[in-house]
């Protein structure tokens, strides 16, 4: 059991999701009660796409770990994923009850909130990030793209500046900067 989970995990840290899945179900057939191997395959399921399989994994790892928070989490992403966004919520908030300083919890719920255009909440949760992780240049462009939903460019261009100083090799916040300072 062991050698299959430790493999599937090797292979999701080399981005080889769709092997790690072979190995991750072997793994879950051999001792279906491991919360870790259904958190990992589900994650893995989730990143080929095959959401409604991640779905019931890491529905099932939180079942049999309900204190785990990134399993709550990453169940949240997925029904972000699916559209769901009433569970996605539910999932994130579950997190970050479990675990109140998790940051990657309040970035789930910032993007679940957005998708929502429920702006003012979604600013909340990514302010709240940058609190936990100061130099996060991904929340900066999520607050960006935040205040550029709610027509606040002046803010969303700070966001976007503050972004591209802090990962100046990544084109990402350029787009999006250009977009809102042709609106100011």
């Amino acid at each position: 059991v062991d050698a299959q989970y430790n493999l599937g995990r090797l292979l999701m840290r080399r981005k080889a999701h769709g092997e790690a899945i072979l190995y991750l179900q072997t793994a879950a057939r051999l001792n279906p009660r491991s919360a870790g191997t259904l958190n990992n395959l589900g994650v893995a399921l989730r990143e080929t796409g095959r959401l409604d399989e991640a779905a019931e994994a890491l529905a099932r790892a939180t079942q049999l770990e309900p204190a785990w928070a990134e399993a709550h989490n990453n169940l949240g992403i997925v029904y972000r994923l699916q559209q769901r966004y009433a569970e996605a919520q539910a999932s994130h908030r579950q997190a970050l009850r479990i675990r109140p300083g998790f940051a990657d919890a309040h970035v789930s719920l910032g993007n679940t909130l957005r998708q929502l255009q429920a702006w003012n909440e979604a600013a909340a949760e990514y302010h709240q990030v940058l609190l936990l992780r100061p130099g996060d240049a991904d929340a900066y462009l999520a607050l960006g793209e935040t205040h550029k939903g709610q027509r606040r460019f002046a803010e969303a261009a700070e966001c976007f500046r503050q972004a591209a100083h802090l990962r100046p090799e990544d084109a990402t916040p350029y787009p999006s900067l250009g977009f809102v300072l042709l609106q100011l």
